[in-house]
């Protein structure tokens, strides 16, 4: 099952609505406290009764299919004639994948500047409920932080261009007012790091451009492959994709200032945007140097940086919470059936 399906599960039942799943496993991913969902009384029962609302969790890697799940589509738009349905998918490839108008797609990595699904409705890829809870417990505690500790706890992966460039270009800022904090840690021991430091390197992403504008690619890849390079509403010639992190949820949950792309600048939508400067350190590509020299200059500002990190904190919690993430959901879907 996927983080977010998970999530808006959990906030489902704190609305005291009740759920029932087709799903034999309720397990799920995520770095820190995963959501439980073996406790809470879910049902489970292979078909939907007429009066319940049905959400489909593909989580599935759509772009490894031959076919990009077009038959599993093509049977959800028979369904959808006669029922209102929700589609959740989670996966880092959700913008090469078209998905289709009939029903609501719930997607994260929403870049509007790039995309290939104008309809869908962008949500967020959030933390678990018990990442609020404890991290609700965690701002009750004093806690004395590095200063100028920056988390950078990234996984090793292939294709994360945008931490590549970004790191570039703030090595030569690593020194001695900025410290990195590399290890790579989980559970209460991540948890932890994150409540020492006082900023996250909280962005994920691969720059894309429209390689598919070249002839040579036409001719030596398939119809297929360059169906995942081809976005009909590109508004930008480079765009980055898959710019969402769970670090930049649970970071601002523990008070830890995410450092992020600036939302604006780079396209990047949420049904609510953090304000730079407020709730997260904003990065400006061409100008990255800018932005850690006042980066800087907050470490001078102790109160400001402590008022940053509740600011946060609190509006994470304010729009972002499993409770809040569900009522959206469905006030979202009912307005996308009436159109």
């Amino acid at each position: 099952m996927s983080y977010i399906t998970a999530q808006f599960i959990q906030g489902a039942i704190i609305h005291g609505v009740s759920v029932t799943t087709n799903c034999q496993s309720l397990g799920t991913d995520g770095r820190h406290l995963k959501p439980d969902l073996t406790k809470l009384g879910i049902k489970y029962r292979l078909q939907p009764t007429d009066s319940e609302l049905v959400f489909v969790d593909e989580s599935r890697i759509i772009s490894q299919m031959p076919d990009l799940n077009a038959g599993f589509f093509e049977n959800l738009r028979e369904y959808a004639r006669t029922r209102p349905i929700g589609l959740f998918y989670d996966q880092d490839d959700t913008n090469m994948i078209e998905f289709p108008t009939e029903f609501a797609c719930f997607l994260p990595h929403t870049n509007c500047f790039m995309t290939k699904n104008p309809r869908a409705i962008p949500v967020q890829w959030g933390a678990s409920l018990e990442t609020f809870e404890e991290g609700k417990l965690w701002s009750k505690k004093t806690q004395v932080r590095s200063p100028g500790s920056i988390v950078c706890n990234f996984n090793p992966t292939y294709s994360q261009t945008v931490r590549e460039m970004i790191l570039i270009a703030t090595e030569s800022r690593i020194g001695s007012k900025l410290m990195l904090d590399k290890r790579h840690l989980f559970g209460e021991e991540y948890s932890s790091q994150l409540r020492n430091a006082q900023f996250c390197l909280a962005f994920g992403g691969s720059f894309h451009w429209p390689k598919t504008d070249y002839s040579w690619i036409r001719e030596h890849t398939s119809p297929l492959a360059q169906k995942f390079e081809t976005f009909p509403f590109r508004s930008r010639t480079v765009g980055v994709l898959r710019w969402d992190s769970f670090r930049f949820w649970e970071s601002m949950l523990f008070g830890c200032i995410p450092i992020q792309l600036d939302f604006e600048q780079y396209g990047f939508v949420l049904p609510v945007l953090p304000t730079p400067w407020l709730h997260y350190i904003p990065i400006d590509l061409l100008n990255v140097s800018s932005c850690f020299e006042r980066l800087e200059d907050l470490l001078r500002s102790p109160e400001l940086l402590s008022h940053m990190a509740i600011a946060t904190r609190e509006w994470a919690n304010e729009h972002y919470h499993p409770s809040v993430f569900f009522q959206r959901v469905i006030r979202d879907m009912i307005g996308y059936q009436k159109g």
